[in-house]
């Protein structure tokens, strides 16, 4: 179900059901303010939330709220977005979110606990895409160039990147928007990736991919992840996390469903 099209009637329905199911809410942030109070609210169904960012903000960002309203900053644990917000992750029986340091943030922003009921997830790849990561590190000849992001929104931090590697003379290319496998094997040519987020970007992708080809890492405190132990080691060991990750994720959904 496309969050946007969720409706009360929907999760009626859904609750009626002899054999009820989970819901996991993968991205609600279109999701009617109304349909999640009554989702929380009613306690009708069971649901669990996979976090990607830090939806107890209205813009998803602290720093992006504070630009759009002209320096007022992220007030919305007092607005209603913060409350359903508040309330929806309370009434959720578990939380899969990106990265550790995302967990504290919201546990303060919400006024809830969440250690208890949430777990590091990660952000996830099939095993082929993983195993090509591994084939590509492995064989591709690298250039002593870096690379720089140079698509993506604002919180990315492209510009951000590029003038890091001016300011300290680094030789840097900017990769544009491609296919999945030709970006991958466009990255996997380079010595290093420059990544400076302008907000918390909580488990990107990118980072975890150039880290598995092997390029050295050029990043901020804005990567979440960055200093959790499964991304310390090899590109092999980091692949069977992820890859087990998947299955803890799974196992976990079967286990309520029964």
């Amino acid at each position: 179900i496309h969050s946007v099209s969720l409706t009360p009637k929907m999760l009626i329905n859904l609750s009626k059901r002899l054999i009820k199911p989970t819901l996991v809410f993968c991205n609600f942030s279109q999701v009617d303010g109304d349909v999640l109070k009554h989702l929380a609210e009613t306690k009708c169904l069971n649901y669990v939330v996979v976090e990607y960012d830090l939806k107890y903000c209205a813009y998803r960002s602290e720093q992006l709220h504070f630009l759009q309203t002209n320096g007022v900053g992220c007030d919305c644990k007092e607005t209603q977005h913060g409350k359903t917000m508040s309330e929806v992750y309370s009434s959720a029986s578990h939380v899969f979110c990106m990265a550790e340091k995302q967990i504290e943030p919201s546990e303060t922003q919400l006024g809830i606990e969440l250690k208890n009921k949430s777990t590091v997830l990660t952000s996830c790849f099939t095993d082929e895409q993983l195993d090509l990561l591994l084939t590509l590190g492995k064989t591709y000849l690298k250039e002593n160039k870096l690379a720089v992001l140079g698509s993506g929104s604002w919180i990315k931090g492209i510009k951000e990147s590029e003038a890091w590697c001016k300011v300290h003379h680094k030789s840097y290319e900017t990769i544009p928007a491609l296919d999945y496998s030709s970006f991958i094997k466009k990255l996997a040519g380079f010595k290093g990736l420059v990544f400076k987020p302008l907000d918390y970007d909580t488990c990107p992708r990118l980072v975890i991919e150039a880290k598995i080809l092997g390029l050295d890492l050029y990043l901020n405190n804005n990567v979440l992840h960055k200093n959790e132990s499964w991304f310390q080691g090899t590109p092999e060991e980091i692949v069977l996390y992820l890859k087990n990750n998947k299955t803890m994720f799974w196992n976990y959904l079967l286990d309520k469903q029964c």
